[in-house]
């Protein structure tokens, strides 16, 4: 929850909605992925997306992991999916991750690449609504 709590004081400060916003986007998404992937718990998945997030804005963080490996922020989603692999012994225990990855991917691309890249601007995905 580390990477959650810097994620909501950097890019999210003063914009309390939008937080809220990606975070409710992000679980109706891993609600409608879980059938399809046999999620039965989605705590691990959701705590991925702030992670995911918050390493593609801050990329050339670096991250000590355990205080063994120095890494950027970059890799840190795919160190987190391989550790989770390694220490459950079994690629089935890493799927929750990676879907967290994958719905965090999406969030990142609605909120940061659509509205700069593309001439649509913000959207409902990206901004949360003036009701919140």
């Amino acid at each position: 929850m580390r990477y959650s709590r810097m994620l909501e004081e950097s890019s999210f400060a003063n914009k309390k909605a939008d937080y809220f916003w990606l975070l409710l986007l992000s679980s109706v998404m891993l609600l409608a992925l879980s059938p399809l992937v046999n999620l039965p718990f989605l705590s691990s998945s959701l705590a991925f997306v702030p992670i995911y997030l918050w390493s593609r804005r801050h990329p050339s963080t670096p991250i000590s992991l355990f205080g063994l490996l120095t890494i950027s922020a970059s890799y840190l989603p795919i160190a987190l999916v391989a550790f989770s692999w390694v220490l459950n012994g079994t690629w089935k225990a890493a799927v929750a991750d990676l879907a967290g990855c994958a719905v965090g991917h999406v969030g990142w691309f609605l909120r940061d690449v659509w509205t700069r890249e593309m001439i649509g601007g913000p959207t409902i995905f990206s901004e949360a609504p003036e009701a919140l």
